[in-house]
């Protein structure tokens, strides 16, 4: 495993790559740990299901909400608490549960609300002592989105690219045709939000229908499975969207999604009448979440059980920018957060690291370990990494892991 990870980090160093000793020792030091789970039954009453959860992070909540309201803008706090005296006509497939969170949780259901578009508040893990310092910035770099910037005192041509990580997906079939899932989440999340992460086995009639990894107070998954049926994860599109733009829309139309909840409702079975199908095909969960209306844009990736069934969906609010999937000529398909027929910030640029690693790892070599291998190297695992998943719905295999720093003695 070892050898081919080196090569693909000397062809990533002699691409370009700034080797930034103190970013990477600060990634270096942190350490994957296992997520906890929990079992929810989809057979109680929406308001009852997340009763048992919610009690084991109650302790986290006052944190979680303080670091929710550092970031949300004092402009959105109405519209939140909008959307949460009467939450059902906006998030009408998991308003009960919210509720029953908010019950359980002792938060505000505006405060769940804001949880809920977390991913929609785009300065969320976004500060100036975190910006993305694994790319290779030149003095003579564009400033491509000087909104990133904002309040931050950097230099204006160097550092005005710098963004926030925040996914590295990828699909690969082996050479049996065994397809495996795996992805990164790097987010920056901080402490209260990160204690908070979970893999939670959605059940009915005591079967596994899916098993997702979320925040608690979240209803929505970041990425989840079907066993035996397909894998599901999601990246952030450009940049999340605007915050005020994607609440409008929630409220104006009020049967669009975020990409979370789309991404369970669809591992859920959902349709517009039930959420108890029996089986959703690899195609059916690509035509869903081709259509869907959502609150804002998002890449969907996905893989089945059988050879070339894997595709990233481009997705627009309303539409789909792209459908790019496996076919004989790729073996792997990788997205981070730019659509793969354009060009990445120099400052952001995962992909070129993430192909690298991926052709070190060769085709014959795609399994667990060797997912696990590439999505744990440097650069592709960063300071900015959360989340870690590898997922195989051919044979039901789901790990997940959360990156923590080492406690502070």
């Amino acid at each position: 495993m070892r050898q081919y990870l080196l090569l693909g980090l000397a062809t990533v160093v002699a691409g370009g790559w700034i080797e930034d000793s103190a970013t990477r020792a600060l990634a270096e030091q942190r350490t994957k740990q296992p997520i906890p789970k929990y079992v929810l039954d989809l057979d109680l009453p929406a308001e009852e299901r997340w009763d048992h959860i919610a009690k084991d992070f109650v302790q986290n909540v006052p944190a979680m909400l303080d670091y929710l309201n550092a970031f949300l803008p004092k402009w959105a706090r109405p519209l939140v608490e909008k959307i949460g005296e009467d939450i059902e006509p906006f998030f009408k497939d998991f308003g009960g549960e919210l509720v029953g969170l908010s019950k359980a949780m002792g938060a505000p259901l505006g405060d769940l609300v804001a949880l809920n578009l977390v991913y929609q508040i785009e300065h969320i893990g976004l500060n100036c002592s975190n910006w993305n310092n694994t790319g290779p910035v030149g003095d003579d770099d564009a400033i491509v989105d000087p909104t990133w910037k904002k309040g931050c005192q950097h230099n204006e041509t160097a550092d005005a690219e710098k963004g926030p990580g925040l996914c590295t997906s990828v699909v690969a079939q082996s050479t049996g045709g065994n397809m495996l899932h795996g992805r990164n989440l790097d987010w920056n999340l901080e402490g209260p939000l990160l204690d908070s992460i979970v893999d939670v086995d959605f059940r009915r009639g005591n079967k596994t229908v899916f098993v997702g990894t979320t925040i608690v107070g979240f209803v929505g998954v970041l990425n989840g499975m079907r066993p035996e049926e397909f894998s599901w994860s999601l990246n952030a599109r450009k940049k999340g969207g605007k915050l005020g733009l994607n609440v409008l829309e929630a409220l104006l139309r009020g049967n669009a999604r975020t990409p979370a909840q789309e991404g369970r409702f669809v591992l859920q079975g959902g349709s517009d009448k039930t959420d108890t199908a029996a089986t959703v095909t690899y195609k059916d969960a690509v035509t869903q979440l081709s259509h869907d209306a959502l609150v804002n844009d998002a890449y969907f990736i996905v893989a089945g059980t059988q050879a070339q069934e894997g595709a990233v969906i481009s997705r627009n609010r309303n539409t789909v920018a792209d459908l790019w999937e496996l076919d004989t000529s790729h073996w792997y398909l990788l997205e981070t957060n730019y659509d793969h027929t354009a060009p990445v910030p120099k400052a952001d640029d995962r992909r070129t690291p993430g192909v690298a690693h991926m052709n070190a790892l060769t085709e014959s070599n795609v399994n667990v370990d060797g997912m696990l291998g590439v999505l744990s190297a440097w650069p592709t695992y960063n300071s900015h990494t959360d989340i870690t998943a590898v997922m195989s719905p051919f044979d039901s295999t789901y790990q997940s892991y959360v990156w923590r720093a080492p406690e502070k003695k």
